[in-house]
């Protein structure tokens, strides 16, 4: 860590505007699921990564194939983003971007 001091950089951070869908999605009174299966011990616990692993497999799935990309995962929860695609046609247009994520939420 003291060697780390002394050799400080620089990171270059770039910035870009943008406008593009966002979706933060998590599971309902995960906080309460999880009082109940830390009672069960080790095993308790086990079990509610399990579920929340497949919880999140299902929702990858659907973010991917309606286009969006995960930005963030923080516990239970999820940030998800449409990028807005600049191609030869002129991009996608922000209402096809949100259109995108409103139906993903719905599925």
């Amino acid at each position: 860590f003291n060697q780390a001091k002394k050799h400080s950089f620089t990171v270059p951070f770039s910035q870009k505007e943008t406008k593009t869908a966002v979706m933060f999605a998590d599971v309902a009174n995960f906080t309460k699921l999880t009082e109940k299966m830390t009672a069960y011990g080790p095993s308790g616990l086990e079990k509610l990564v399990d579920k929340l692993n497949d919880f999140f497999d299902v929702i990858l799935r659907k973010v991917r194939q309606a286009g969006g990309d995960v930005m963030k995962f923080a516990g239970d929860a999820i940030e998800i983003y449409w990028p807005r695609l600049e191609a030869e046609s002129g991009g996608v247009h922000l209402r096809e971007l949100i259109r995108a994520a409103v139906q993903c939420a719905l599925n």
